[in-house]
């Protein structure tokens, strides 16, 4: 199956370099890919981009693909996880310049890419004699930072959740992908402060929360999980004193395993 679809690969590509020469080298060009931003809301993810695209006469509209958990395909050690495969979330014309993503998962970390692409009446025929629309290169516009379907804040601590609860760090399969380390809580309010201490009484780390009503334990890989002074916990029953600026306080218990 290798060496068949290697032949396959070579044949296609020799086609293709006898269709250009045999066309004098004048190979059609895909439209330019535009600038975009991505932002994490709350409910939703919200992808808006430019107008560079629209300088290319015949550009018939914008496609939006995501990746979860990385923009590379690959699957972590100790997961059955695929992450990092591409697929298309929004198709739709020039005039529209936004997208809110509302079918992402919570507080999964998502990869995206704004793609626009040409209606192929100037495309001529292909090698295979056949008309096609070309799309701008899917990786010179792609997020390398990933983006979060949040939720709104709560109006009370009476329903905060620790997820996941209890975190074993073997169980990869069961933890939010690509993010081995991450532990989120969930059903916060706007402003609070997290203290997590150990059974014993000792202070781990503190979090001055503000925003969403999803925070995570560290905003990064590097600080999931870690103490004060930047050490990753070890396993442990560990409790988490929340607190808002109201004095409203909620106690969660929660066990690591690593």
């Amino acid at each position: 199956m290798w060496i068949l679809s290697g032949l396959d690969s070579l044949l296609m590509n020799a086609r293709a370099a006898q269709w250009a020469y045999q066309n004098n080298y004048n190979v059609p060009m895909p439209p330019q890919p535009s600038s975009f931003e991505v932002k994490s809301l709350a409910d939703g993810i919200r992808i808006t981009w430019g107008s560079e695209s629209e300088a290319d006469g015949d550009l018939a509209g914008y496609r939006i693909y995501r990746a979860r958990g990385d923009y590379f395909p690959n699957v972590p050690e100790g997961t059955t996880q695929l992450l990092g495969t591409w697929e298309q979330v929004y198709e739709g014309p020039v005039s529209t310049k936004s997208f809110t993503d509302t079918s992402a998962q919570r507080s999964v970390a998502y990869y995206y890419a704004v793609i626009a692409f040409d209606d192929g009446q100037s495309n001529g025929t292909d090698f295979n004699g056949l008309q096609q629309s070309l799309e701008s290169n899917p990786y010179s516009r792609i997020t390398t930072s990933p983006a979060y379907k949040l939720s709104p804040a709560s109006p009370d601590l009476s329903d905060v959740v620790i997820v996941p609860n209890p975190f074993n760090l073997s169980a990869g399969d069961l933890q939010f992908p690509g993010e081995q380390n991450k532990i989120v809580f969930f059903n916060l309010t706007q402003k609070c402060t997290i203290r997590i201490y150990t059974e014993s009484g000792d202070l781990v780390a503190t979090i001055d929360h503000e925003g969403s009503g999803d925070p995570s334990w560290g905003i990064s890989d590097e600080t999931f999980q870690a103490t004060q002074e930047a050490q990753i916990v070890v396993s442990g029953v560990y409790i988490a004193h929340i607190e808002t600026e109201d004095g409203q306080t909620a106690i969660r218990k929660f066990l690591i395993v690593r």
